[in-house]
């Protein structure tokens, strides 16, 4: 009697499918996580999940000028406008005009900016000790390796995305 299995191995394509299939789930699955942990932690700061972005991506102490915090974000220098007006309007930054360059505009945190993005900070870093811990110690390295593969590999498709 043979004792042959009727299933047969995954050809190329298959696994390619299977592959994509599984990476866009675990994807989608993490970004949703950590979307809903992010706009936990910064309601909880009375800030949107955008606000508290712009203000993570601020320097620690010192200006930052509008196009710079527009790269840092990658966000659009009209979407940056409007996001630091409501970061001033909120009292959590300070816009002011060079006086080098009348054209370019510095953005800095207030005090009050500053312990809203100490705030953001632990919080995020709570959130990575509860992941670490979910993770066997032994596994924390190949798990931050892969994770960096994936990130590297998505910076190199963000280039060729959509065209």
């Amino acid at each position: 009697m043979s004792t042959q299995s009727n299933t047969t191995p995954p050809t190329s394509d298959s696994a390619e499918v299977l592959f994509i299939s599984q990476m866009q789930g675990i994807l989608e699955e993490l970004m949703r996580n950590f979307e809903t942990c992010e706009r936990y932690c910064v309601s909880q700061l009375g800030v949107t999940v955008a606000l508290g972005n712009a203000v993570l991506a601020m320097p620690t102490s010192g200006p930052i000028t509008m196009n710079d915090l527009s790269e840092r974000t990658g966000l659009a220098q009209s979407t940056m406008t409007r996001t630091v007006d409501q970061l001033v309007e909120k009292g959590l930054a300070q816009r002011r005009t060079s006086e080098e360059d009348r054209r370019e505009v510095h953005v800095q945190l207030t005090a009050q900016g500053s312990e809203v993005q100490q705030a953001l900070e632990s919080s995020r870093e709570q959130v990575i000790e509860v992941v670490r811990g979910q993770i066997p110690a032994g596994e924390h390295a190949a798990a931050i390796a892969v994770l960096s593969r994936v990130s590297e590999a998505f910076h190199c498709a963000a280039k060729d995305c959509c065209s």
